[in-house]
């Protein structure tokens, strides 16, 4: 008996991204074709304003601060992921903590 190779069956809807992925990618290709757009709202020299130094230099160290802070941020979630997951064997639900009345007051207090 003869064995046919199995027919190629068609993936739906593969063409139909292919306007959606040149839509996306026809802007990019555009964009920012100049110096001038390239820089996009930063002046072009430093000393455009007797302030634009000191603008530029603060917002650097805002990003370098928000840097650090979202660095600190995901290690304590990757610590707190890995220190604290499921160990093999362990079933139902961890040790619940009850209420600390003074820590909540303290919590609402203190910022307010």
């Amino acid at each position: 008996m003869r064995s046919y190779p199995e027919p190629r069956v068609a993936r739906p809807g593969r063409n139909r991204l292919r306007p959606f992925v040149l839509a996306g990618a026809l802007p990019l290709a555009l964009s920012a074709c100049s110096e001038s757009a390239a820089r996009g709202w930063e002046p072009s020299t430093r000393d455009t304003t007797n302030q634009t130094g000191r603008i530029i230099d603060m917002w650097v160290g805002s990003w370098i601060a928000a840097l650090a802070v979202g660095v600190f941020v995901w290690g304590l979630i990757i610590w707190a992921v890995l220190v604290y997951r499921r160990r093999r064997g362990e079933t139902g639900y961890p040790a619940q903590v009850r209420y600390n009345v003074p820590i909540e007051i303290v919590y609402t207090v203190v910022p307010l």
